[in-house]
């Protein structure tokens, strides 16, 4: 599946945002909660193709297999 370069911003942004947190917090605890976070986006998004999906159905998906994996 190619990923479109907006796709590829939104994934690169998310990931840096989960790392400043960590740096911001200088807890590790909060750290692995936004890696799991960032890792299961990533997940959810080369397994449905962001486009076909309507972006709240994605959005809710992903909220809730994070609160869930919690």
């Amino acid at each position: 599946m190619s990923i479109s370069l907006f796709q590829f911003n939104i994934l690169l942004s998310l990931f840096f945002y989960s790392i400043s947190l960590h740096f911001s917090n200088l807890s590790l605890s909060i750290f692995f909660q936004n890696m799991k976070f960032t890792i299961y986006f990533f997940y959810i998004f080369f397994r449905y193709d962001f486009f076909a999906t309507n972006f709240w159905v994605l959005l809710s998906r992903v909220l809730h297999g994070f609160f869930v994996q919690r």
